[in-house]
């Protein structure tokens, strides 16, 4: 029996706060609902498509005569429209089905909370047209099009899953872009999944249309492997099978978190070397001598070694923001 059949005693606003703080909960331990192996890791799915970034809503009327509502929804970010840093996660597959990626950068509300606005979020398949002269995805085609996005927007990080990473890892750090791998470890799916259901329970994400990866993130399911402990993966078997595109935006959203968190205002929005032109490439040009010996000096707060130093000057040159 639930505890307010059991304890008369037990207060209706005792139990209201309870449900407050943790609605998923709740129903285990004061509602006589037992937990099960396997459960919705989103127990309030609505809360995904209430995150979604809606420009616009059309109306229409179907073959019925009956009208309807068509939400338009934001389209990807072509450039940067401002001096803010971003983040990008991406997923390489190990059976050259498919490839994910997101990016995403945080801008504050008027009440200061830190939102995720996702900018890019998408996969490839070796079924798209640029791969229609193989039977598996050119991994340079993907390393082209994140070269490209770093020269339209200030990449603070790359990040990838232990899988198929290690040549695309050296060719962006070459080029003086901070990538890096990340092991998807139970604590770390763990981690990441608790960060993103965070911010899509407060409203705290802006949400790109993507209709697979909404999927994704609907189907997912929470198993449990302790007592205090989970890992959050895709179904088995039914309508969703794949949780690629609900990894990335998990993995996205809690680095850039991490790396906007103690940032301030001026620092999320301080200007960088490069500016966007309208065009969505980098025009400005640098004089390599100064900025050579801006950086070596330690003028204006900047000290660097050799190593770092060139591949600041090899990203110049390749225009890519830094």
């Amino acid at each position: 029996l639930p505890t307010w059949e059991m304890n008369p005693r037990i207060e209706f606003d005792f139990l209201k706060s309870r449900y407050n703080k943790n609605p998923e909960s709740f129903w285990t331990e004061y509602g006589a609902q037992f937990s099960t192996t396997v459960s919705g890791f989103f127990k309030f799915p609505e809360k995904i498509k209430e995150c979604l970034d809606v420009v616009r809503v059309d109306e229409t009327y179907d073959e019925n005569g009956e009208l309807k509502k068509i939400p338009i929804y934001r389209s990807e970010t072509p450039y940067a429209t401002g001096k803010f840093r971003y983040y990008i996660a991406m997923d390489p597959a190990t059976n050259n089905n498919g490839y994910s990626l997101a990016m995403v950068h945080c801008e504050r509300d008027s009440s200061g909370r830190l939102i995720v606005v996702v900018d890019r979020w998408q996969s490839w398949s070796v079924d798209d047209p640029e791969f229609a002269d193989y039977d598996f995805i050119d991994i340079e085609v993907i390393d082209n099009y994140v070269m490209d996005l770093a020269k339209r927007f200030r990449i603070e990080q790359i990040v990838y899953d232990q899988f198929e990473s290690a040549a695309s890892i050296q060719k962006f750090v070459k080029a003086g872009i901070n990538a890096i791998k990340t092991h998807f470890s139970r604590a770390y799916n763990m981690k990441i999944y608790k960060n993103l259901r965070s911010i899509i329970y407060d409203k705290r994400l802006s949400l790109l249309w993507n209709e697979q990866g909404i999927k994704e993130l609907i189907y997912l399911q929470e198993k449990k492997v302790g007592k205090k402990e989970f890992i959050v993966e895709a179904p088995k078997s039914g309508d969703v099978t794949t949780d690629d595109l609900a990894d990335v935006l998990a993995n996205a959203c809690m680095i850039a978190i991490e790396g906007e968190t103690n940032s301030s205002p001026a620092q999320m929005a301080r200007a960088s070397v490069s500016t966007a032109a309208t065009n969505g490439t980098s025009m400005a040009t640098v004089n390599m001598n100064s900025l050579m010996g801006r950086y070596a000096s330690g003028r204006g707060g900047y000290k660097m070694t050799g190593a770092q130093l060139e591949r600041i000057l090899m990203a110049r040159r390749m225009g890519i923001h830094r």
